[in-house]
């Protein structure tokens, strides 16, 4: 197979507060059909190398502390968001910030590799949220950690049966950097997840809170094969390629996914805890998911574009009903104004 090669891409993490953040130097060889590019001189045709150049400094220098392992894993997570990508190798090294001996250094590899088919019962959303890396018998080659035990059976993974697809509804926003270009990477992430499909794309709307700063916002719907858990982590695996660290909240962000509602009905916190699994470095408690989402239905940024591709859209729970009549009733209604009807597609708007 062909392959691409990023070498020595230096970023430095932000660190936990008080301290000096890691500087790493991360290389990277994706393997990847380069035929058609080749033949056709075609961009599309290959990946976008700038792009995950860029994708993998902006993660790094959202991180605080972790394991040289969990940086390589991340990296890996990261690049196989480029769908074109089957397979790739990252090697990670952390300099010490304390010492000026280029030789005080840990160093990682690791090896991912896109599923190409479910019959390994591993589930879909490995692709996107890393959990490949705990479930399936392709363990990475970290070099400071050997793999002692034989080949054992993955554990069972959170995938629903083939007849047993569930509908996603997503908010996409951001309000920092270049939103736009985010928002899209988001969609073709999301689109390239193995068993998933996105269904509907809404336009782009503006949205201006009290201190008068905008936000980009529309909304999207997913047909997909994975649980809401996974759904969850899914997402947060492509915010956190744009910079956006699970669990920390940031008042500004290139991109902020957000699942809204899945299936139009109540999901009790029984069935969400049983979809929950360890490890999995990109996870969800109990408290981080409610569906439908607890505010939804008074948050005009969700409800303008979500009519706008389901015109029949209904949400569910005790504050729920039909969306076009919701809408009327949200306070920031005003706020929200359409922006462009074809920003998917690129360009100017």
């Amino acid at each position: 197979m062909d392959s691409i090669e990023i070498t020595d891409l230096r970023a430095t993490s932000r660190g936990v507060p008080g301290q000096v953040g890691f500087t790493y130097v991360v290389s990277a060889t994706m393997y990847l059909d380069l035929h058609a590019a080749a033949r056709t001189d075609d961009l599309a045709q290959t990946v976008d190398y700038v792009q995950i150049t860029r994708r993998i400094i902006t993660l790094i220098e959202g991180l605080e502390e972790c394991l040289v392992e969990s940086v390589a894993s991340r990296v890996a997570d990261a690049i196989l968001l480029s769908h074109q990508v089957q397979r790739v190798k990252v090697h990670v090294r952390r300099l010490n910030p304390m010492s000026s001996n280029d030789g005080d250094v840990v160093s990682v590899g690791v090896s991912m590799e896109r599923e190409s088919s479910n019959e390994s019962g591993v589930s879909p959303a490995s692709v996107v949220a890393g959990m490949s890396y705990d479930y399936t018998n392709k363990h990475s080659d970290a070099s400071l950690r050997k793999q002692t035990r034989a080949e054992e059976e993955p554990a069972p993974a959170v995938v629903s049966p083939e007849y047993n697809r569930h509908r996603a509804v997503i908010a996409v926003g951001g309000n920092v950097g270049n939103v736009r270009d985010a928002m899209r990477t988001a969609v073709v992430s999301l689109d390239g997840v193995p068993g998933s499909q996105i269904l509907g794309i809404s336009p782009l709307y503006t949205s201006t809170d009290r201190e008068g700063a905008e936000s980009l916002c529309a909304v999207l719907t997913l047909e997909t094969r994975l649980e809401p858990i996974d759904i969850y982590s899914a997402l947060k695996m492509v915010e956190l390629a744009h910079g956006h660290s699970p669990g920390v909240d940031l008042p500004s962000t290139p991109l902020d996914l957000v699942l809204i509602d899945v299936d139009d009905r109540e999901w009790t916190g029984e069935e969400l805890s049983a979809q929950m699994r360890a490890p999995q470095w990109i996870g969800a408690t109990q408290g981080d998911i409610q569906l439908p989402h607890r505010q939804a239905w008074q948050k005009a940024e969700i409800l303008k574009p979500w009519l706008d591709i389901e015109p029949d859209a209904h949400l569910c729970g005790p504050h729920g009903g039909a969306v076009s009549e919701l809408l009327p009733m949200a306070p920031n209604i005003d706020d929200v104004q359409l922006l462009s009807d074809s920003w998917i597609l690129g360009g100017s708007v």
